[in-house]
């Protein structure tokens, strides 16, 4: 579960490091409007990551956008401010972003140069041709 906090100022780079050093097993990450995002971190997935990046990239932030975000809302986010996010990682090169919302049982899909798309009450999507043959069975989400 994440945790989002809006800090009186703006987390400068170093301090964002410095946050992640002290904290091992969290990931922290500045969302679209400065706001401070606090995840718990995957040990196995955060050293794969660190072996694809240069060591000058270990020591800071690497430029990276993944091709395609899913984004599971909890019952304290905001609608606005995930589609907000959505649209972020949009300009910063993701192809595909995914929005489930299982209090409303919908998943919002959206793409670069092209509306979003708004399915209600579905058990699964294909997200061709982003990743072809992925089928996501939404049943365990939406139960």
């Amino acid at each position: 579960m994440a945790i989002s906090l809006t800090p009186v100022r703006p987390i400068t780079d170093e301090e964002l490091l410095q946050l992640a050093q002290r904290n091992p097993g969290y990931q922290f990450e500045r969302g679209a409007k400065g706001e401070l995002i606090v995840t718990p971190a995957g040990t196995e997935g955060g050293r794969r990551s660190m072996e694809m990046l240069t060591p000058a990239e270990r020591k800071g932030f690497a430029p990276l956008c993944p091709d395609a975000v899913f984004e599971i809302r909890s019952e304290s986010d905001r609608l606005v401010d995930l589609r907000m996010k959505m649209t972020a990682y949009l300009k910063n090169g993701a192809r595909l972003a995914v929005l489930i919302d299982p209090e409303q049982r919908t998943v919002e899909i959206h793409r670069p140069d092209a509306t979003s798309q708004l399915l209600g009450d579905v058990t699964a999507v294909e997200f061709d041709p982003e990743l072809p043959g992925f089928v996501l069975d939404l049943r365990p989400i939406f139960s």
